[in-house]
């Protein structure tokens, strides 16, 4: 769920994680697999390796925009979120900053999936 990172359980009807030049994508799961209610919210996880942390970010904020997930929901819009705000941007980074801009998100209407 992209706002309580509670599992979203269901069946991946697609689940598309395209191959990208300096990103790298670690997953157990494959289109048609079944995520159990009891298995970590966390499906895949995607590394990206650039020259800086600022290209890092475009990097992965535009392979997020490419990834096709349906059949459950997913955080993609609160990642992509958080990589454009002026506080990641930034460096101003916090234990507090995920929920902070979940509840932004949430206050401007920005939740989709």
């Amino acid at each position: 769920d992209p706002i309580t990172f509670y599992p979203s359980p269901g069946t991946l009807k697609t689940y598309v994680l395209p191959k990208v030049e300096n990103v790298r994508v670690e997953t157990g799961f494959e289109e048609g697999n079944v995520i159990s209610p009891y298995y970590d919210p966390m499906i895949a996880k995607i590394i990206v390796h650039e020259a800086t942390r600022e290209k890092c970010i475009e990097v992965l904020s535009d392979y997020l925009k490419l990834v096709q997930i349906e059949g459950v929901k997913t955080n993609i819009p609160f990642l992509i979120y958080t990589l454009s705000s002026p506080e990641f941007i930034a460096g101003n980074i916090s234990t507090n900053l995920a929920s902070t801009l979940a509840k932004r998100m949430k206050d401007e209407n920005k939740l989709t999936k």
